[in-house]
């Protein structure tokens, strides 16, 4: 290459970059202007995001009025659903009287042929009216029992009324025991059996005691003028409703002097703590005794003559 193509290339070299950098002093503004453009509608698409969780947590945590509660109560319990239900629940009870009647039969047809090679009536036979007598005293409408309680044609009759059996610590202070329990309209039988014995507990302190069944608080007391309810959960409608347990818990405290959440496993305590008083199976005694203390009469001082 000779000294003038070199020059020719380095003037052309220097061409471009003018040119190069008079296109970007040109174009510098618009840059700089779709730039901002982009940040101002970054920082807005955050701001609108945090105003629309901000307004979903105000309507989550909005109590509720008496009209919207039966709405909801009118939208979850329709005609159909409760229908539904009870023929689900006829469906079962007649299943459950069809294994009772063939065990029966089956258990009878055993005893039959027991029978024929049977010894002579000894002692066992009073033994036997004795637990026939007993049975006739043992009252079974009522919907908790306990299983070590109950003889064996007690148990058919009540898994033949639909009872259902529960393996549990009552207070959690022993051992797991075994009760006879009968849910209620749509519950489980773990729900049913803390909702009977916090009103079995109350009604040691408290002579009125209301246990609810489909709207409100499981369980209502009214004592000295004022009200308490207790709520029983077991931690199913933590994830699958929660803007309606905010809403549900909202309207306990603003209805109820206090509001108390019986939660039924003891690490659902602190999910809980944000809607009311949590307590434990554990505190159940100590919180009725603490709560409806009855104040002892003073003996009265005599006066000095």
């Amino acid at each position: 290459m000779s000294f003038d193509d070199f020059l020719g290339f380095c003037f052309k070299g220097a061409a471009f970059i003018i040119a190069g950098v008079g296109l970007l002093l040109f174009l510098s503004p618009l840059i700089i202007g779709l730039t901002v453009i982009c940040v101002f509608g970054w920082i807005a698409m955050k701001v609108s995001g945090w105003l629309e969780k901000r307004e979903e947590y105000r309507r989550a945590h909005r109590s509720l009025t008496l009209d919207e509660i039966a709405e909801l109560d009118r939208s979850t319990h329709t005609p159909e659903f409760e229908r539904e239900m009870k023929e689900r629940s006829e469906e079962s009870l007649n299943r459950a009287v069809k294994a009772a009647e063939k065990y029966s039969r089956d258990l009878a047809q055993n005893f039959g042929e027991e029978q024929q090679n049977a010894e002579p009536e000894t002692a066992l036979d009073d033994e036997e009216e004795e637990e026939e007598t007993v049975e006739k005293e043992y009252d079974l409408s009522a919907p908790l029992h306990l299983d070590n309680q109950l003889t064996f044609s007690q148990k058919e009759k009540l898994y033949a009324k639909g009872y259902q059996v529960l393996k549990t610590s009552a207070f959690g202070d022993s051992g797991a025991a075994h009760y006879w329990v009968m849910p209620r309209y749509n519950e489980s039988k773990e729900h049913a059996f803390f909702c009977y014995l916090l009103k079995a507990e109350l009604e040691k302190h408290v002579d009125e005691v209301e246990l609810h069944v489909t709207s409100g608080p499981d369980v209502v007391v009214t004592w000295k003028g004022k009200k308490y309810c207790f709520d029983v959960e077991t931690g199913k409608s933590l994830k699958r409703q929660p803007e309606l347990l905010a809403k549900k818990f909202a309207y306990y405290q603003k209805e109820y002097d206090k509001s108390f959440i019986l939660v039924t496993k003891r690490t659902l305590k602190y999910n809980y703590a944000k809607y009311g008083i949590v307590i434990t199976r554990a505190m159940i005694k100590e919180t009725i005794k603490k709560l409806f203390r009855k104040t002892a009469k003073q003996p009265k001082k005599r006066r000095k003559k």
